[in-house]
């Protein structure tokens, strides 16, 4: 929320996804009109020594998106 907070309050313009349209109430949405679709890359940041069930969800994350783990950090395997 400090991001959308701190973009009402400046001059700055936030690019998101559609899944963020209705984040703020004192943002406005103008939706681009691409002509061809793209990718968002992400990540997760997690310690370095994480609990049990946080090493689970990154397994169960890397099951659905086919990424293979090194040492420890997670690479996409696309």
């Amino acid at each position: 929320m400090d991001t959308f907070t701190l973009c009402e309050m400046t001059t700055y313009i936030l690019i998101t996804q559609p899944v963020y349209t209705d984040i703020h109430p004192g943002l406005k949405t103008i939706p681009l009109d691409m002509e061809r679709e793209f990718t968002v890359p992400y990540g997760l940041m997690i310690a370095n020594d994480p609990s049990p069930s946080v090493k689970r969800f990154i397994a169960a994350v890397a099951r659905v998106e086919g990424i293979q783990s090194h040492s420890g950090n997670a690479t996409a395997s696309r």
